[in-house]
């Protein structure tokens, strides 16, 4: 056989080698969105599917703690009691989920505190004691219940507690069964009246106690927003007068920078004074990823069940302090970072205390987005995620993005991931790796309260862009977390240190999404409008500043007009950004005139070469306003109109994303968000102005 024989037999061996292998993955794509359906057809039967694969879990749940139970007994039967305990705390937590507060429940806790008697820790079994003793006062019959106050009372006298032990007891002699009660009559209004009194004080009590919660989460609320403004305020760099971008390296924790000619490094500030060393250890590091669930629509806790009960256990297992020694002193509260307000919650109470910052990473930064969607929660194991399908609420949160050292500007660093078009087969997926990668580092759903405190902490501590607010709206084919990094590389590139916020409505996140993005994005305006009354009204910030990219012009523009007559005194709307819209022309030129005055200055940013905008055309049969036809891009009263055909960076891209692609474009955004500068001609980049019969605009020239 000659050589190139053999080449091809290769080849073509190589060639079903990979077919069989993308078979399985091929199939079952075809499956999740088969292709006789419709996007939202796939949508609804994945719903379905997902109950059916609930109510499978719920039936093999029930079976796992039929088992578990049985395990423990066996393990109880040969006196391997520790081995026993992970196995009870799993099944409480199981029958928790099934039964809430019901008898089941108590008993897991008495098997939990029966294991822990067991082994000799009383301290351990008695929180969970008296847990069941009060479900089993609650439960109709009171069953079990002075098997189980005995028990509880025979493990406070283990642990020394002999005033606990009597008066456990003595409940049992005070609250005799309900056969056994007499009839009341007139000498026992006395005692009725002791009852209603003991009754008026438990709630005071209640009340008082409440009241301290509430006030314990709003200290931690700003605990939390100061801890953010250290960190954040420890990662930034001196101020540079030169022009913004850089390419770092990240060999060493003081980045060295080449590229560019006249490219200087990223400014750098001075880091706040570290406050005194505490009295206790401090706490382990964080991890890498912040796992939260979103809060309930109707307020509330955040957790469920489950993450509450292993809290609960994981404080059991430690060893208590024995009784009778005496705490250790309280640590001296450190004072607060450089710059940061006193009452981030915007209230009168004493300033927060939080842990010393932590050094930053030297591969790293951390860039905070606050975020609001409309879209759905997606089930995720390890981290709050969302979706394509539409929640029909909003919801918010922080989130925290890593972006690395060497970072160059204008791109956002991903993991490099082979995909078959059109089918959900991964091929390859690159290792995601904050030293060279945009990662999330954190993602927390917040209650508004809780994100307004944070949002108000980094107003405070801004400088450059003082008491400014930058919203991004995404466009079509774009995900949650694809939003949030780009979100991230803006603010990163433009040095913007107010508040950087996303606002991520439901795309699908795929090439053939486009009508079902469409109406996502028009389904999307009342909680945009929301969002945006939140960033306008509440946050405190007295420049507000919206970029909007490709689909996301149309519900920005139909809220802004919505908002005109209703933006609060002494808040500036000062730059509106539209970027490629994909808006037909003659609904954005009308939309236009509606929304003309509202802000300081509107900036089209329009282009000939984007492919994006070509498909739209050619769908809709109209051009868009991102456009720029043969006569000359769209011109209106108000609006400076830029053509940045010529502004490129990769021969293989659709062009629809030149505003964040390109290092002089983001320039001169920095340069309208500073400075408010315009016409453009006037600023740094010096753009050609063009004159037509209709108006004047502008056109980028890339430098030679």
């Amino acid at each position: 056989m000659s050589a190139r024989q053999m080449i091809a037999a290769t080849r073509i061996f190589l060639f079903l080698a990979t077919l069989c292998a993308l078979a399985p993955d091929t199939a079952s794509a075809a499956e999740r969105w088969p292709p006789w359906q419709s996007y939202t057809e796939a949508v609804e039967a994945a719903h379905q599917k997902a109950q059916q694969a609930q109510k499978r879990r719920a039936a093999a749940s029930q079976n796992t703690l039929t088992n578990l139970n049985a395990r423990i007994e066996q393990l109880k039967t040969a006196k391997k009691y520790s081995q026993a305990v992970p196995l009870a705390r799993r099944a409480l937590v199981l029958t928790r989920q099934k039964h809430a507060n019901g008898i089941e429940t108590a008993a897991a806790l008495e098997t939990l505190a029966g294991l822990y008697e067991l082994l000799n820790k009383p301290a351990q079994a008695a929180p969970l004691l008296k847990q069941a003793l009060d479900i089993r006062q609650q439960a109709p019959g009171q069953p079990d219940v002075a098997a189980t106050r005995e028990r509880l009372a025979v493990v406070y006298d283990q642990q020394g507690k002999a005033a606990e032990a009597q008066r456990v007891r003595g409940d049992a002699v005070a609250e005799p069964p309900p056969e056994a009660r007499p009839a009341p009559d007139v000498a026992e209004e006395p005692a009725a009246t002791d009852q209603e009194t003991a009754a008026k004080v438990d709630d005071e009590a209640g009340a008082a106690a409440a009241a301290a919660a509430r006030k314990a989460e709003e200290d931690a609320a700003r605990a939390r927003a100061a801890e953010l403004i250290r960190r954040q305020m420890a990662q930034r760099y001196e101020p540079s007068p030169s022009v913004r971008g850089r390419v770092g390296s990240g060999a060493s924790p003081a980045p060295s920078f080449s590229g560019r000619q006249g490219i200087e490094p990223k400014r750098q500030y001075a880091r706040p004074p570290a406050p005194p060393p505490a009295a206790v250890v401090p706490p382990p590091p964080a991890p890498p990823v912040d796992i939260v669930s979103p809060p309930p629509p109707s307020g509330g806790s955040s957790r469920d069940s489950s993450d509450q009960d292993f809290t609960v256990l994981d404080e059991l297992d430690r060893d208590p302090p024995s009784a009778g020694a005496s705490p250790p002193p309280a640590a001296a509260p450190p004072p607060p970072a450089a710059g940061a307000p006193d009452d981030p919650a915007g209230g009168s109470g004493p300033p927060p205390t939080a842990a010393p910052a932590s050094v930053p990473d030297p591969d790293w930064q951390i860039v905070p987005v606050y975020w609001g969607t409309d879209r759905a929660v997606q089930p995720n194991a390890e981290r709050l995620a969302f979706g394509s399908d539409r929640a029909r609420r909003l919801e918010t949160g922080l989130a925290e993005v890593t972006v690395p050292k060497v970072h160059e500007v204008p791109n956002v660093e991903r993991p490099w991931v082979v995909k078959i078009p059109y089918f959900d087969v991964t091929l390859y997926a690159e290792k995601e790796d904050p030293k060279k990668h945009f990662t999330l580092k954190s993602i927390k759903a917040m209650t508004r309260e809780e994100l307004l405190a944070q949002i108000k902490a980094r107003l405070a501590a801004s400088k450059d862009y003082k008491d400014q607010a930058l919203v991004f709206v995404h466009g079509y084919n774009t995900s949650f977390d694809n939003a949030l990094y780009r979100t991230a590389q803006i603010a990163y590139d433009l040095d913007f240190d107010g508040a950087p916020f996303l606002y991520s409505w439901p795309s699908g996140g795929a090439v053939a999404s486009y009508t079902y993005d469409r109406e996502s994005a028009q389904a999307s305006v009342p909680y945009l409008r929301e969002f945006l009354d939140m960033v306008v009204k509440e946050t405190g910030a007295k420049q507000v500043s919206v970029i909007a990219h490709s689909m996301g012009n149309q519900p920005v523009m139909d809220v802004l007009r919505e908002m005109r007559n209703a933006t609060p005194e002494g808040v500036v709307i000062s730059q509106v950004i539209l970027a490629a819209p994909d808006v037909d022309a003659d609904t954005f030129s009308n939309l236009a005139r509606s929304i003309n005055g509202l802000a300081k200055n509107v900036t089209l940013y329009v282009a000939a070469n984007d492919r994006a905008l070509t498909v739209s055309r050619n769908f809709w049969g109209s051009y868009r306003a991102g456009d720029v036809p043969p006569q000359g891009p769209l011109i209106l009263p108000g609006i400076d109109t830029i053509d940045v055909t010529a502004a490129s960076t990769d021969t293989f891209a659709i062009n629809h994303s030149g505003y964040a692609s390109n290092n002089r474009l983001l320039d001169d955004i920095g340069e309208l968000l500073r400075t408010g500068l315009r016409p453009p001609e006037m600023r740094p980049l010096k753009f050609g102005k063009i004159t037509t019969n209709a108006g004047d605009y502008w056109r980028y020239v890339p430098a030679p």
